[in-house]
């Protein structure tokens, strides 16, 4: 068996310069890529990797195929069709030069304005419809250290016909049909919001952290900070044909530290929805070392 793939990927810079009293400049870089994959029908004759033989059963005469590798070390072939795909992908981040409110030194600091914003889909060479996967954008920024917004979207090129209260994608375009480019599928947006309190300065106590982080990765709790908050608020809107479906929920977590080796964590969450709290637990932690 054999299959080939190949790449391309480039990156793109534009640098814009004000003459602002604050802000300075903003960089654009754009990430642009595409894949290309394909793999042959090993079930083709050409390769010989496949035979038939009669088979009789009830007087009814049918011909079965087979593999002639069947059994063998490494069996037949993984996929009896043909497969080809090309990739498109486009990533994006925005920075500006900006001075602070209170910089007395007139030099500009970097500002991350935009970490990513991804553009990709991918077109089946070798499918007889519905060539092209739906379009997904991603997109995350910072808005300061403690906040982060991140978006996940869907959008399908392609139209779709109702039978009996179930939908199907017909190989028409959405924007031929319904007269808009593209057909919002679903819309995912979370915004997480953190808050710490200053940890202690106990240099052999952080060095044990570090080592404890490394082994036990999320599982680990930190002693080491008086207590900690997290509040995360997730709107998501769901259509992929007529019936559309919204949630709307905020969750919460965090914890509190009555001793040094004693932890009280707490996990819960509001649907805005239905106005109704989610599932809620207490969590107890003891240092044991």
């Amino acid at each position: 068996e054999g299959s080939f793939s190949s790449s391309l990927n480039t990156t793109i810079y534009g640098t814009f310069n004000y003459k602002l009293k604050r802000l300075k400049a903003i960089r654009h870089v754009m990430y642009p890529s595409a894949t290309f994959n394909i793999k042959p029908d090993y079930s083709d004759e050409f390769w010989g990797y496949y035979d038939s033989y009669t088979k009789i059963e009830d007087e009814e005469i049918t011909e079965v195929d087979y593999s002639r590798f069947t059994g063998q070390i490494y069996g037949g072939p993984s996929a009896r069709s043909e497969s080809g795909t090309v990739g498109l992908s486009l990533r994006n981040t925005l920075d500006a030069k900006i001075i602070g409110l209170n910089d007395t030194t007139n030099i500009p600091s970097k500002v991350k304005l935009l970490d990513n914003l991804n553009f990709s889909t991918s077109y089946n060479i070798f499918a007889d419809s519905l060539n092209w996967n739906p379009i997904r954008l991603y997109a995350k920024s910072r808005i300061n250290k403690n906040m982060d917004v991140q978006i996940n979207s869907v959008f399908d090129p392609y139209a779709f016909t109702m039978n009996n209260g179930n939908g199907t994608r017909i190989n028409k375009s959405y924007w031929e049909n319904f007269g808009e480019p593209v057909n919002l599928t679903n819309f995912d947006l979370v915004v997480s919001f953190r808050l710490k309190s200053k940890i202690t300065d106990d240099n052999s106590k952080q060095k044990e952290t570090k080592e404890q982080l490394s082994i036990d990765g999320d599982n680990f709790v930190d002693f080491n900070a008086p207590w900690t908050l997290n509040v995360s608020y997730r709107y998501n809107y769901s259509k992929p044909f007529i019936t559309e479906t919204i949630t709307n929920t905020i969750n919460f977590n965090g914890d509190v530290r009555l001793t040094a080796k004693w932890k009280v964590g707490f996990r819960s969450g509001y649907d805005v929805e239905s106005k109704k709290f989610n599932y809620t637990a207490l969590d107890i932690y003891r240092d044991l070392h």
